[in-house]
């Protein structure tokens, strides 16, 4: 009974993790996307395993995936809906933050872009130098 309920359990709390995941990773990459989520499935295996054997040895049947299975369905049928306000409401908490970073980073940016100009315009110097010294020995 314990496996049962965990694995319901189980299945719930991956569809929210999921689902708060798929919605504030929507403006990265498609490659950064795909990793995030198999690192994310990843993870989530690994903490299910290890509640697993804690509870029975690590043990699973079709019928307890059945079970998660069934976790998932009625996360997204009955509460998704519900929680949606809430993941909308956590990112906008964060936006602040996230144009402070941006903000931050457009500066390290255009820092590093001046110095990228200075060294190359301080190695063109160089060569028109060494290609004078050149023509005045000749």
């Amino acid at each position: 009974m314990i496996s049962l309920g965990y694995h319901l359990l189980a299945g719930a709390v991956f569809g929210f993790l999921f689902s708060f995941l798929s919605l504030c990773s929507i403006a990265f990459a498609s490659v950064f996307k795909a990793f995030l989520y198999i690192f994310f499935s990843m993870f989530c295996t690994l903490l299910f395993y290890y509640g697993l054997y804690c509870i029975n040895g690590g043990m699973t049947h079709f019928y307890l995936m059945a079970v998660f299975l069934w976790g998932l369905y009625l996360y997204y049928h009955l509460f998704y809906e519900m929680l949606l306000p809430l993941f909308f409401y956590i990112k906008k908490m964060f936006r602040p933050l996230k144009k402070k970073l941006g903000f931050a980073k457009k500066k390290i940016y255009a820092i590093i872009e001046k110095q990228r100009e200075k060294r190359r315009r301080s190695k063109l110097k160089n060569e028109q130098r060494k290609k004078k010294r050149k023509n005045e020995k000749v």
